[in-house]
């Protein structure tokens, strides 16, 4: 019947370990089994003796006297432990190394380039403190952390200290033996493993994680949840409750520094290149001086080596970046970088104010190598380009007529950084504003077919706008007003439109604006969206509250009434989209239009119609249990797990009320699912939507909103 060993048996067997110099061998390990749930105690470390044993070259060296260091050479590993005298093994803490039943120790000699190691008399000195560090490599406090028992002199007979190689020791005199053999920064984990007396418990930062192997010692574990950089894990052996060993292992999580520089090319109109190096396989994020991220770029996964486009600030001079690097959502080792885009545009002559006609030369400042183009307001061709030389651009003979006008110089400088200078000129002179359309601002986008476009610009108030085709046929005239004018087309039809909007025309001082090639939208997308009710039929519950929600153009006012024209309420689509609470749906089966610009050409309208109650209500097909409460809040930059029930085996995409989609996580088979998010921020208000089976015709859908930090 095996027994097993109590706290106060254990204690008094150590102390009989230390007084004797007896050593926990194999029958004494069976015949008292450790308790695996017992807490073991710092006092019960005991003293391990072990043959002074060493791997040389041809064979193995042991130590087989207590007088003076007295070593030997054995053809076997077996004839050198029997030969050798018995040492303590030391841990991973200074202290002596004590020849076994007498006053001797081991010591170093006190040498410079090299330590002789011999026996003394046990005393305090450094020259007696060993250790072994967490590589199990055997240290000793008198001379440089590098050195270790490195050699072995066949003349003299002795073992030296140096900073060679480390010479394999004994197995039995480092049984216990702890190290890393795996690290992975990505996962943040690393696996510890080594080798002890069989069927001993392993500790690990007071925590009994494994067995070693009952045959040969062997032992494993891994390491969760881990920092960047370094940290220490205590290793501790455990026989029958008592510590009868430990090390200090070093774990580094090593990360490769991130480094950043900035290229630029001989084109001016090629962006600027910045590259570095960083963790093999890490986000890349830079930010600007205020802390926005402009670009992001991800190190070779081999090689570390990353590269990207710099954005162009389109203002002058030397720019301040930072560069982080983002190892399993963490940020880290952030390096500031400058980067020089060098002057922006002016304009030195004409002054700004001042009255000129005829042929002036404009003349500036900027970056050299940029490119420089003077432009008149409202006319699309240049009046003249130039290339910066020696700082300064020149473009002479403008034609500058007597009356108001603007000019915009454009200067596209190095890394296509692009900056403007504008001066205006007679500004107290009349003169007309030529046409200019605002609406479409871009032809190629479109327009709804079969339906009213309004169609827009400015001009010189006072005049009138010919709308004609290309061909010269008149449309209309409208009048502008107040510097504006508009038209609209009732019906656009489907037809390709080729359009001339003509100011004083026929006169010499007529202007034309053009919009050509004006098509309808091959699919355009709805003005006004209903998301909730996903499906009218799914009905809603009675005698209870119900939030209407969708999108439209954000600043529009969306109108709610009944299918009659009856007005019940506005909201707006402030951000692009919208909601609407009725706070007692009754029993009344709903018949509702959601109409954006009501009365007007470009009005809209998405429709909810035969609403009815449910019959029974429903059980939610998705549920957040975690928070309970959004109005609790959560720990600013910290992580935070969302956790809720759902259909076994569906997927739960995670998104924001707006639709952007963060994350997918699996339904368990016990209906739970689970999200961490890793990092919470500082003060995010986060509008989340947990959706079940999205854009699916059952798709259901649990929110949590309005879920700041707590104060």
């Amino acid at each position: 019947m095996k027994k097993t060993l109590t706290r106060a048996g254990a204690i008094g067997l150590a102390a009989a370990t230390i007084l004797t110099g007896l050593s926990f061998g194999p029958a004494a390990a069976s015949a008292a089994p450790a308790a695996a749930t017992a807490s073991p105690s710092a006092a019960t470390t005991s003293v391990t003796y072990a043959p002074f044993v060493v791997t040389v070259p041809g064979g193995f060296a042991a130590q087989n006297s207590a007088r003076d260091m007295s070593v030997r050479q054995y053809p076997t590993l077996e004839a050198a432990r029997a030969a050798s005298v018995l040492v303590s093994v030391p841990t991973n803490q200074w202290g002596p190394m004590r020849i076994k039943d007498t006053n001797s120790c081991i010591s170093l000699s006190g040498a410079t380039s090299f330590d002789w190691v011999k026996t003394v008399s046990c005393g305090a000195g450094d020259r007696q403190q060993f250790k072994f560090d967490g590589k199990g490599v055997l240290r000793n406090k008198s001379v440089p952390a590098t050195w270790s028992l490195a050699g072995y002199s066949t003349s003299n007979k002795m073992f030296t200290f140096s900073a060679g190689a480390p010479l394999q020791m004994n197995d039995d005199f480092s049984t216990f033996q702890a190290h890393v053999s795996e690290i992975s920064i990505s996962d943040r984990t690393a696996v510890l493993s080594g080798s002890a007396r069989p069927g001993s418990h392993i500790w690990v930062d007071g925590v009994d994680v494994a067995t070693a192997n009952a045959d040969d010692g062997t032992w494993s574990h891994t390491l969760l949840g881990l920092a960047l950089g370094t940290q220490t894990a205590v290793v501790d052996q455990y026989e029958d409750g008592t510590k009868t060993g430990t090390r200090d292992v070093e774990v580094d999580l090593a990360v490769s520094p991130v480094t950043a520089d900035v290229a630029f090319g001989s084109d001016p109109a090629t962006p600027a290149t910045i590259r570095g190096t960083a963790q093999a396989g890490a986000a890349i994020d830079i930010l600007d001086a205020s802390g926005k991220s402009v670009k992001a770029a991800s190190a070779d996964a081999m090689t570390g080596e990353w590269s990207t486009t710099l954005p162009s600030p389109n203002v002058g001079g030397m720019q301040t970046y930072t560069v982080q690097q983002v190892i399993g959502g963490e940020p880290n080792g952030p390096v500031t970088i400058t980067a020089d885009f060098g002057a922006a545009v002016s304009i030195v002559t004409p002054a700004d104010g001042s009255e000129h006609e005829g042929a002036v030369r404009f003349q500036g400042r900027g970056v050299d190598g940029g490119q420089v183009e003077l432009h008149e307001d409202g006319e699309p061709d240049a009046v003249g380009a130039a290339t910066v030389t020696g700082g300064v651009w020149t473009i002479s003979d403008v034609a500058v007529s007597d009356k108001r006008a603007t000019y915009t110089a454009t200067q596209t400088g190095k890394g296509n950084n692009v900056t403007t200078s504008t001066v205006t000129l007679n500004p107290e002179a009349e003169g007309a504003t030529p046409v200019v359309v605002t609406n479409p601002a871009d032809p190629a986008a479109g327009y709804t077919p079969n339906t009213a476009f309004t169609f827009e610009g400015t001009g010189t108030t006072g005049k009138t706008t010919t709308v004609e085709n290309k061909w010269g046929t008149r449309l209309a005239t409208t009048p502008v007003t107040d510097g504006t004018w508009s038209w609209t087309r009732a019906d656009m039809g489907t037809t390709t439109w080729q359009l001339r909007f003509v100011q004083d025309k026929g006169q010499p001082a007529e202007s034309v604006a053009e919009v050509m090639n004006f098509k309808p939208n091959a699919a355009p997308a709805p003005l006004v969206v209903v998301t909730n009710p996903a499906k009218a039929t799914d009905g809603y519950t009675p005698n209870t509250s119900f939030t209407f929600r969708g999108t439209a153009t954000a600043g529009k006012t969306i109108t709610v009434e009944n299918k009659w024209g009856t007005r019940i309420a506005t909201t707006p689509a402030s951000d692009g989209t919208w909601s609407w609470t009725r706070a007692d749906m009754g029993t009344t089966t709903w018949q509702l239009h959601f109409v954006q610009d009501k009365g007007l050409p470009a009005e809209f309208t998405a429709k909810v119609l035969d609403f009815k109650p449910n019959a029974v209500v429903p059980a939610p097909l998705v549920v957040v249990t975690n928070p309970a409460d959004p109005a609790d809040g959560y720990t600013p930059n910290a992580a935070f797990t969302f956790e809720g029930t759902a259909t076994a085996g569906k997927t739960i995409t995670v998104e924001n009320i707006f639709g952007t989609r963060i994350a997918t996580v699996p339904v368990d088979e016990d209906e739970s699912w689970n999200w961490t998010r890793a990092n919470m921020g500082t003060s995010t208000i986060w509008q989340l939507r947990f959706v079940q089976d999205k854009d699916q015709p059952g798709e259901a859908v649990a929110e949590v909103l309005n879920f700041g930090p707590t104060r």
